[in-house]
Order: structure tokens, then C-alpha cells, then sequence
């Protein structure tokens, strides 16, 4: 466990590396709008899109851009001594800017601070989704995350 807490002390108000850039095409638009039941046209509807949407493109849904930030990770990053770790919420979320069909996106995160939380550890991040070509993040979020360290 010092080893972790130690990695943990190191880490804050450090921004970590970006991840790779993910696609957003529309098959994961699609996808996600199944799994949620948010059928809006705006994201499904791409003939309408075309005709109405001031891109003429659909757009990813502002959830979708944010779950993201649980599965996107920066590139080679990892804590030593961790057993388990939970997305346990969010203290702040902003969607800044919409994220096109077939746009990219990436991850940038930094550790706030941390916490000792019963026997876990609570990771406060601040993470951004940035859109590639867009000066205006699509999502700004402060994400919490509850590690388990190994015993």
C-alpha cells in the first residue's frame, strides 16, 4: 500500500499522457443509442441530419462523450498495488461542444487530489474529452474513482 500512496502523491496535479484517439462513427452512435433507448434523431436519423443539423451530420450523444472517460485510458498508464478500481461518480459535468459523426476524440486527464476513503482510496480527476480540429473541449468533467488496494 505505501507503494500506491506513494505513486498517488507523486501523481497530483500531474496530467498524465492522452490517450489514443477513438472514432466516433456512427455504428458506436447507434450502438449506444440501443443500449440507452435515446432514439433522438439527432443521433440516428442521419437523412434528417443531413437536412436539418446545422453540420449535416449526426451527433454523438453528450453520455456517450462522457462514458468515454471510463474506457479510454492515457496511453501507458498504471498504479502499482491496486486490487480493483470503481468508477464511483462525477462531481461536475459539462458538455462544452457536440461531437460530430466520424469525428475523433481523445482523453486528457490529471489527478486533483486523493483521499484515504474507509479501506479504499477516492481519486478525484479532472478530465477532458477533446475533439480533434475543435478548439473547445467536448466534455470537462471532475470524475471520482475508488481504488481497492491489494492486500
Amino acid at each position: 500500500m505505501t507503494d500506491l500512496t506513494s505513486a498517488l502523491d507523486d501523481l497530483v496535479n500531474t496530467t498524465l499522457p492522452s490517450s489514443e484517439w477513438k472514432l466516433i462513427d456512427q455504428k458506436r452512435i447507434d450502438l449506444f443509442a440501443t443500449a440507452t433507448e435515446d432514439m433522438q434523431w439527432i443521433h440516428v436519423d442521419v437523412t434528417r441530419a443531413k437536412r436539418e443539423m446545422p453540420n449535416g451530420m449526426t451527433i454523438a450523444h453528450g453520455f456517450l462523450s462522457l462514458s468515454l472517460a471510463a474506457g479510454i485510458k492515457p496511453a501507458g498508464f498504471e498504479l502499482p498495488g491496486v486490487a480493483k478500481s470503481l468508477n464511483y461518480g462525477f462531481n461536475k459535468i459539462r458538455f462544452l461542444d457536440v461531437i460530430s459523426s466520424g469525428s475523433r476524440v481523445r482523453i486528457h486527464a490529471q489527478l486533483k487530489e486523493w483521499k484515504p476513503r474507509h479501506n479504499n482510496f477516492l481519486l478525484i480527476w479532472e478530465i477532458t474529452v477533446e475533439q480533434e480540429n475543435s478548439d473547445t473541449p467536448a466534455v470537462v468533467a471532475e470524475a471520482l474513482q475508488l481504488l481497492e488496494p491489494e492486500e
